[in-house]
């Protein structure tokens, strides 16, 4: 488990932003301890960070990032990300975080400076889900950030350039790959990876009598086959849990799919894809040549390919594939991102029975929250009382803040705790407000108190909240046609949360659909709840149910 050490090393890189000296191809190497070699690479862009890669079959991830094009599209990140084997350090916003990570951090008591800056490790594996670190992962990336902090510094102070890095005096950091595979290595004591030696390991056929009968098949000239792995963005229970995976076969001269055979775990059952592909090619013959899109598919089918003698190439571009190919990855991984989403969704509502789906907007009451800073679930009027001792485990400093409730006047069951510091200001909070419920209007709406003290609107607007607030006071601020209402609960005292932060939710809630008394996914432009079905039925005019007050004040005046 990642030490309070690690997290503050973390937190010191992230305020030295190595990244922009750097890009993602000017990698530096250092020898740990135990004389074991490890590469990284520091990434900018909105989740900066750095990998830790350990050993030559680690680096075949390495390999597949720096070949990936500038600007990824979706399918191909999720395809690199596939690929990683690495310790991977990355800055992301604290409810973003892994459960596990978010744990760490809070077992460590990490005083978070700035909460859209945390950091968070990750054990990356092929096809597996990120898991925590192990104790000698932790000593690893200790030592690597160290290093990252050791070089950064030097190439601020200008000793040192891109070429010509130095030494710590530990262990003699770091000699640099001048823009990745094709630079130049500075010290011959540290060894260069060779990428092109690099291979994922082949499946061999042990049917002697199979591979005989398919050496025999008559080839077929005119036949040509275009193979791709493709991962699944499904995760499969397991220690870790697993992403399943399989290969796309698209017969070249039709253009036509012919096979999308999938295996729960590629590690251990690769050979159920050549398989696929053998058995394909017995029934329909050897065809003239099979053409592989990317590296690791060439390694798993090159052996048995080769042992029934048929021919097999790396070709990215094939022409008249590579669309078919994008699109049906792209195709692929969208139903499975929708079956998944749905199983879920189905799973929550196995677990409720039937009486407690709410059947309307007016009807529903507010039900429980979640805490952004531990998870746990509470009442509305329970949360105020968590988090009074949550703070003080998570984010307890010496900045003035307010703890503010926030709902919607008319539909109860939506509603935001939020921390606002007490040097900001109303137009603060409003933006922030506006922005968290997903306000499409543009509009920068308008503040009155309710308790009676007399405000002027530019004075509410412009003074710092602790000059116009205290705790009891209530507000009402109005934007779109939606009115929320505002109460300042208390006053405490927090790390640097920014001007507005977000400590608890109201949780989705699951209405019924008029209809057919389905779970409502979405709602009409008058109103109406309706299920997924009923939604397609209806046509257009429909949006999806997002958790936010416009839900509810679609039906505008007709109810």
């Amino acid at each position: 488990m990642p030490s309070l050490n690690l997290y503050q090393l973390a937190m010191e890189f992230g305020r030295r932003t190595l990244w922009k000296r750097l890009d993602s191809e000017q990698l530096f190497a250092l020898r740990l301890p135990d004389g074991r070699t490890g590469y990284c690479s520091v990434f900018g862009g909105s989740n900066p960070g750095m990998a830790l890669y350990m050993g030559d079959e680690s680096l075949l991830g390495l390999k597949a990032r720096l070949n990936s094009p500038p600007e990824p599209q979706d399918w191909q990140r999720h395809r690199i990300a596939m690929e990683q084997r690495c310790i991977e350090l990355r800055f992301e916003r604290w409810t973003k975080l892994q459960p596990f990570s978010r744990k760490e951090i809070l077992i460590n008591w990490l005083p978070v400076e700035n909460k859209g800056f945390v950091p968070e490790f990750r054990n990356l594996r092929p096809f597996k889900a990120p898991s925590a670190l192990t104790e000698d992962q932790t000593e690893q990336i200790t030592f690597a950030l160290e290093a990252a902090l050791w070089l950064e510094e030097r190439l601020y102070q200008g000793e040192l350039g891109l070429r010509a890095v130095g030494f710590s005096p530990e262990s003699g950091l770091c000699p640099m790959i001048y823009q990745g595979t094709d630079g130049e290595w500075v010290k011959g004591s540290y060894p260069k990876p060779d990428f092109e030696a690099l291979h994922y390991p082949s499946p061999h056929i042990n049917d002697e009598v199979g591979v005989a009968r398919l050496r025999r098949l008559k080839r077929n000239s005119a036949s040509s086959l275009v193979c791709e792995l493709i991962a699944m963005p499904e995760l499969i229970r397991g220690d870790p849990p697993r992403y399943p995976a399989g290969m796309i076969i698209v017969d070249m001269t039709d253009g036509r799919i012919a096979a999308i055979p999938m295996v729960e775990d590629l590690e251990e059952q690769a050979e159920g894809l050549v398989a696929a592909l053998l058995s394909f090619m017995q029934a329909k013959g050897r065809p003239a040549r099979v053409v592989a899109r990317d590296s690791r598919t060439l390694d798993l089918i090159s052996t048995a390919l080769g042992q029934v003698g048929c021919p097999v190439e790396r070709a990215r571009a094939v022409r008249g594939m590579d669309q078919i190919c994008r699109e049906l990855y792209q195709e692929v991984l969208r139903h499975a991102q929708d079956r998944l989403r749905e199983q879920q969704e189905n799973f929550e509502d196995e677990l409720m029975g039937e009486a407690e789906l709410v059947k309307g907007f007016s009807g529903a009451r507010a039900g429980a929250c979640k805490c952004e800073l531990c998870g746990a679930g509470y009442t509305k009027g329970g949360m105020p009382n968590h988090l009074r001792g949550c703070r003080k485990r998570t984010i307890a400093g010496d900045l003035p803040y307010l703890l503010v409730r926030a709902e919607d006047m008319r539909f109860k069951q939506y509603y935001l705790y939020l921390a606002a510091s007490a040097r900001t200001n109303l137009k603060a909070v409003g933006r922030f407000l506006r922005e968290i419920w997903a306000d499409e209007s543009g509009e920068t709406g308008r503040f009155w108190m309710k308790t009676g003290r007399e405000t002027g609107e530019a004075e509410m607007l412009e003074s710092p909240l602790e000059e116009i607030l205290q705790p009891g006071d209530e507000l009402c601020y109005e934007y779109d046609g939606i009115r929320i209402g505002l109460k300042i609960m208390e006053r405490f005292d927090a790390v640097d949360l920014g001007a507005v932060e977000l400590l608890a939710r109201n949780q989705e809630l699951r209405y019924q659909c008029g209809r057919c008394y389905n779970r409502a996914r979405f709602v009409s432009g008058a109103g109406e709840l309706l299920c997924p079905a009923c939604a397609r039925r209806h046509g257009k005019d429909i949006k999806r149910l997002e958790n936010v007050p416009q839900d509810a004040h679609r039906d505008g005046e007709e109810k």
